[in-house]
């Protein structure tokens, strides 16, 4: 499935499909401290059930945090949980297929 950034912003966005119909929701905001925290829904009936991940993203001193409840372990902590390290994440998913 093709998806499209509208606007192409990758901060504040959504990702839309080739026939118009939105499916993700990309949001980027400023929490206290200084860290952004994007949070990536798609369209769900309640706020909780619409998160599909969130990136908080950290500077060199510190990792930046992936959280979903499609990840296993402390990875399932949505809304400011503990997440897992990104580059931990990335590290076990192995090369991407075409």
């Amino acid at each position: 499935m093709d998806l499209f950034l509208v606007p192409n912003n990758p901060e504040r966005t959504v990702l839309v499909s080739s026939n118009g119909v939105a499916h993700y929701q990309v949001r980027t905001s400023k929490i206290l401290g200084g860290s952004r925290v994007s949070r990536i829904q798609r369209p769900a009936e309640s706020e909780e059930d619409s998160i599909v991940a969130e990136i908080e993203w950290k500077s060199w001193n510190a990792p930046t945090v992936v959280r979903s409840h499609l990840l296993g372990g402390l990875g399932r902590s949505v809304c400011m949980g503990i997440g897992l390290r990104a580059t931990e994440f990335l590290y076990k998913r192995g090369q991407f297929s075409s």
